[in-house]
């Protein structure tokens, strides 16, 4: 991705079967995602149009943190997650889902 050519970039996942006193650490290319940067909820509203019956009762938290260019990698990057610290021990695998990748694009005035 190259960088300079948008104005804001953010990635962002869900971690299904966790709770916010579940530590991560998060690493993209090899370098830790810095704290100041991190952010995470366990609230988030979504729209379900689905019956009630029929949604997603997991528990997760979001996380989400900006894409900047000293973590990004012009092409493929990859992204690495590690459990250190957790509120339970016995407990369902934590699942990550939804990995996203929002740009807003630069619109350079003429």
């Amino acid at each position: 991705m190259k960088l300079s050519k948008v104005e804001a970039a953010q990635l962002l996942f869900r971690a299904y079967h966790m709770t916010l006193v579940d530590e991560l650490a998060i690493v993209l290319n090899g370098r830790l995602v810095p704290a100041r940067g991190l952010r995470r909820c366990d609230d988030e509203i979504r729209l379900d149009l689905r019956p009630e019956e029929q949604r997603d009762q997991r528990c997760y938290v979001m996380y989400w943190f900006p894409l900047t260019g000293d973590l990004c990698e012009h092409g493929e990057n990859r992204l690495g997650l590690q459990l250190i610290g957790s509120d339970a021990l016995d407990r369902e695998d934590i699942l990550i889902e939804a990995v996203e990748v929002f740009v807003v694009p630069r619109f350079d005035a003429p």
